[in-house]
């Protein structure tokens, strides 16, 4: 992970987590969660910043091809910052690619496993494309990190038993 000060956000992250973690109260953990968020999103510069800013603009104007060349280009000045890696696996995702989707969001885990909503959004590329399995294994993984996230237990309990009646029917 590269943060702009990486020791700080680093162990800033790691408190918050913790926290996300444990809390029982919903609201403490939607505080938490956009501290989280606050944290990815600062890029280590005013340049990389702006381009996250346009970035996400052109994703809420739904201009995917305009936002996937900007965040591409922030992966090329800054290729361990994992919320480039994110917003354009969220763009390739609204534009339909999902192949793409599932290789940006592969990356911002590898530079930040704890990355809730590229779980978040690996489980649902993996549900519409019908790969139940390695949605069970995301939810799972995001379970880890965010045990009370409001239904994420029964999502996960519900594609358990869809798999068993599969796995039954196979049989």
């Amino acid at each position: 992970m590269l943060y702009p000060n990486k020791s700080h956000s680093g162990e800033m992250l790691d408190s918050l987590f913790t926290i996300l973690k444990s809390t029982k109260n919903e609201n403490e953990a939607e505080a938490v969660e956009d501290m989280i968020w606050d944290i990815w999103m600062e890029g280590g510069s005013d340049e990389i910043n702006t381009m996250m800013k346009r970035g996400c603009r052109f994703l809420r104007n739904e201009n995917f091809d305009s936002a996937i060349r900007i965040f591409a280009r922030m992966i090329q000045r800054n290729p361990e910052y994992p919320e480039a890696w994110n917003k354009r696996a969220t763009a390739y995702y609204l534009r339909g690619d999902f192949k793409k989707a599932i290789d940006d969001i592969k990356q911002t885990l590898k530079l930040e496993p704890r990355h809730f909503g590229g779980l978040s959004g690996m489980a649902s590329i993996y549900l519409v494309i019908g790969d139940h399995w390695a949605a069970l294994k995301s939810l799972e993984t995001l379970y880890t990190i965010r045990p009370n996230q409001p239904g994420l237990i029964e999502q996960i309990d519900d594609l358990h038993l869809q798999l068993a009646k599969y796995k039954k029917r196979k049989q």
